[in-house]
């Protein structure tokens, strides 16, 4: 009987080398994202091309409701050429999160805050090829809803359309901010923790390069 307690305590997950692993998982995901720049910056280029440039030069002065909507359909576009390409990436980050074992409630919420995001990341679409055709029917129009380019899936175009201006980047969620500080306690190192927190995954990034400075890759 006494070797019950001893039995229980060495199955229990290694609390420490799971949030090692979920840095590295974070890791192998920038690894990916760093990869598929060029595939981003292709699909960024339908807005310098000759009919989106027709179209800036065109644009009368717009009322706030009106570049409010532009707002978010240039978010839509840049969002599309930067996420489709690695939406693979992030399923496959959150399988790896998943394997890891662990009992922390602290780590579990980070991963499930992951979740939630990687679900979003991919319904991502890339940015249409006509999508500068779109956006002129839209001016030609006068601005009218119905003409209005909803280049996203409703959930996220509504998301997009629901969030504060901001000059800055959106703080982290809760669970990853939680996950974020018991990571630091187990010793991983801060770089590692900004990455996997999602601050710097981007980092280098033109189109969402929302991180800071970081030490390292």
């Amino acid at each position: 009987m006494l070797g019950v307690p001893q039995v229980a305590a060495a199955q229990a997950p290694d609390e420490r080398a799971a949030a090692r692993e979920f840095s590295y998982a974070a890791y192998r995901l920038r690894v990916k994202i760093k990869a598929a720049v060029p595939a981003m910056d292709k699909g960024a280029q339908v807005l310098t091309s000759g009919t989106c440039s027709d179209v800036s030069r065109r644009m009368p002065e717009l009322t706030k409701a009106q570049e409010r909507k532009a707002g978010v359909l240039l978010a839509e576009v840049v969002l599309g050429a930067a996420l489709a390409p690695v939406a693979g990436a992030f399923g496959t980050f959150q399988t790896e999160l998943d394997r890891v074992p662990t009992s922390d409630p602290a780590l579990a919420a980070g991963r499930e805050s992951w979740r939630s995001t990687v679900v979003v990341v991919q319904q991502v679409q890339p940015p249409p090829a006509d999508v500068c055709s779109r956006i002129r029917a839209w001016v030609d129009s006068g601005f009218a809803d119905a003409a209005l380019p909803v280049l996203q899936p409703a959930p996220l175009h509504e998301l997009l359309a629901a969030a504060d201006d901001s000059d800055g980047a959106d703080p982290a969620a809760p669970g990853l901010r939680r996950a974020a500080r018991r990571m630091l306690e187990l010793g991983v190192p801060k770089s590692q923790v900004r990455r996997f927190a999602g601050e710097t995954l981007f980092r280098g990034v033109d189109l969402l390069d929302f991180g800071g400075a970081e030490p390292a890759a």
